[in-house]
C-alpha cells in the first residue's frame, strides 16, 4: 500500500479529536515493539510538525535541534521506520498526515469524508477493460506530480480520465480533498486558466483567496493551494496549447503559451503534494524530457485489447466472434471508430455482420485524419504516403533498411538521422505502426488500414506525392 497525504477534512477532524493522542501512543507502541525503544522527543517533534506541514527549517526554529540534525540525522531514520511499522510504503513528512487518518478510519475513531469534484467530467458510460491502463494512473497519481496520457483521436483518452475521477469519486482512494476537470480545448491563456482553477479550489474547499492582479503571484498562490491541500487535476485535450508544426520539437507551445512550459516545470520542482493530468493527441517534449529527473511520467494509450473489444461489440448486438477480430484488427481496437462502423452496420444491414462483410470496406474518419495530417510538413506526408503505396503492394511490414534506402533515394539531401527523427515524430503521432521482425528483431513499419485508405483517397496528397517523386 502507498501512503499519500491526507483529506484536509478528515486531518481536521483528527486533528481536533481526542483520539490524536490514542494514535501517537499507538505508533510509540509499534516502534517500541519494533526495536526495543519509544520515540524520542527529537522523533516526536518531527511527527507534531509533519502533522502541522511545517517544514524542517519551521520545525527546527521552534526547538531546541539543528535543522542538520533534525533532517539528516532523525528524519532520515523515522520515516523508513515508520513505513515499516504501520506497513506502508515510501511514507514522508507529507504522507504522514494521512497514514495517522488511516489508522483512525480503521479504529473507528473517524469516518472517510468524502471527495469533492469541481468541474463536469465526461461520463465513462462504455468502459470496457483498460484495467491495466488505469492501475497504471493510480498508481501514477500516488508518486508522480504530473501524468500525460498520449493517443490519438478517439482512442479513449477522456473515457480513461473520466473514469479514473469516478473511482476516486466512488472510493475516496488518493487521499484528495479536491478533483477537478477542465476541458482546454478553448486554448486558454495561462492566467486565465490559474484564476480559473483558483476560483474553483476557493469554491470547492471554502477557502478565502484574494486573488492577485499580478498573474505571476496568481500562480503563486494556486501553487500554495496545491501545497496546503491533496488536489488532482484533468487538464482534457491539452494538444490546444501545443504548436500544430510538429518540426519544432525544441518550442513545443504555441505563440503567448509558452509560459505553460514554465508553469508545468514549476510544478514538477516546487513541493507540493497534487498532481496533473494531462490527456493529448500530441507529446509535450519539453516534458518527456524530464521524464528521468521528474516526477512526471507518460502513458501511451493503444486502442482496447481484443478481449475488452469483443465484449464492447457484443454489448452491440454484435455476436461473431471472427468477423468481430476482424473489425477490431482493421480499427486497431479504436473504440470511436468501432463505434461508428457499428452504427453504419446497424443502420445500412439491420446489424447484420455477414450481410456487412458482403459489400466490406474501410470507413474512415476524415475530421480526425485531416487535423493530423494539416500538422505535418511535406517530408512527413511524402513517407507517410510512400509507405501506403508500397503497402497497397506488398501488406507485409516494411523492414527499416529498406525504408531508409528507398527514402534516401527519394527526398534529396535527408540525412539518415533526420529520417529517424521523422519517424519517431510519426510513431509518436500514431501515423504509423512499428513492430519488430520475430527473426531478426529488425524494425518494421506499417500503416493502419484507416490511414492507408485515406492517404490514398484524398486527391491533394496523392497529387503532392507524385509532385514530389517528379521533383525526385
Amino acid at each position: 500500500m502507498i501512503c499519500v497525504p491526507a483529506t484536509q477534512a478528515s486531518a481536521s477532524r483528527l486533528m481536533s479529536s481526542p483520539h490524536l493522542e490514542e494514535i501517537i501512543e499507538q505508533v510509540d507502541e509499534l516502534v517500541l515493539a519494533k526495536r526495543g525503544k519509544r520515540l524520542t522527543p527529537a522523533e516526536l517533534l518531527l511527527i507534531e510538525g509533519a502533522w502541522h506541514n511545517q517544514d524542517h527549517k519551521e520545525i527546527a526554529s521552534n526547538s531546541s535541534y539543528s535543522l542538520n540534525y533534525l533532517q539528516r540525522t532523525v528524519a532520515r531514520k523515522l520515516w523508513p521506520l515508520l513505513s515499516e511499522v504501520l506497513g506502508v510504503e515510501e511514507i514522508s513528512k507529507k504522507s504522514l498526515r494521512h497514514c495517522f487518518e488511516q489508522l483512525a478510519v480503521k479504529n473507528g475513531y473517524i469516518d472517510p469524508s468524502p471527495v469533492v469534484v469541481a468541474g463536469e467530467p465526461p461520463q465513462a458510460i462504455n468502459f470496457y477493460g483498460r484495467t491495466f491502463q488505469l492501475a497504471l494512473l493510480k498508481e501514477g497519481i500516488a508518486k508522480q506530480r504530473c501524468l500525460t496520457i498520449i493517443g490519438s483521436a478517439g482512442i479513449g483518452k477522456s473515457t480513461l480520465a473520466a473514469k479514473l475521477i469516478e473511482d476516486l469519486k466512488a472510493t475516496s482512494e488518493g487521499g484528495f480533498d479536491c478533483l477537478i476537470w477542465r476541458s482546454i480545448s478553448y486554448a486558454p491563456l495561462l492566467p486565465d486558466l490559474v484564476t480559473d482553477l483558483l476560483q474553483l479550489l476557493a469554491s470547492s474547499l471554502e477557502l478565502e483567496l484574494d486573488l492577485s492582479a499580478d498573474p505571476s503571484v496568481r500562480i503563486s498562490q494556486l501553487l500554495d493551494v496545491l501545497r496546503s491541500h491533496r488536489v488532482l487535476v484533468v487538464l482534457d485535450a491539452a494538444e490546444a496549447i501545443l504548436r500544430e508544426d510538429i518540426n519544432n520539437r525544441a518550442h513545443p507551445y504555441r505563440d503567448k503559451y509558452g509560459d505553460y512550459g514554465l508553469f508545468f516545470r514549476r510544478l514538477l520542482e516546487e513541493e507540493q503534494q497534487s498532481c496533473f493530468i494531462l490527456t493529448s493527441r500530441q507529446p509535450f517534449n519539453d516534458l518527456a524530457l524530464l521524464e528521468t529527473t521528474r516526477p512526471i511520467r507518460s502513458l501511451k494509450l493503444e486502442g482496447l485489447d481484443r478481449g475488452a473489444a469483443l465484449e464492447f461489440l457484443e454489448s452491440q448486438g454484435l455476436s461473431d466472434p471472427e468477423k468481430c477480430s476482424e473489425l477490431i484488427q482493421t480499427y486497431r481496437g479504436n473504440p470511436s471508430y468501432l463505434t461508428a462502423v457499428v452504427d453504419r452496420i446497424k443502420h445500412f444491414f439491420g446489424g447484420s455482420l455477414e450481410k456487412y462483410f458482403e459489400y466490406r470496406t474501410t470507413f474512415v474518419n476524415e475530421a480526425f485524419l485531416s487535423q493530423q495530417f494539416s500538422s505535418l510538413n511535406q517530408i512527413h506526408q511524402q513517407i507517410v504516403l510512400y509507405l501506403a503505396k508500397e503497402l497497397s503492394i506488398n501488406p507485409q511490414p516494411l523492414p527499416i533498411t529498406k525504408l531508409l534506402n528507398s527514402l534516401k533515394t527519394q527526398i534529396a539531401g535527408i540525412s539518415t538521422s533526420e529520417l529517424f527523427e521523422v519517424l519517431e515524430v510519426l510513431e509518436a503521432r500514431s501515423l504509423v505502426e512499428v513492430s519488430r521482425d520475430p527473426v531478426t528483431q529488425e524494425a518494421t513499419f506499417n500503416l493502419q488500414p484507416v490511414v492507408k485508405k485515406y492517404v490514398l483517397t484524398d486527391p491533394s496528397l496523392v497529387h503532392k506525392f507524385r509532385q514530389n517523386l517528379k521533383s525526385a
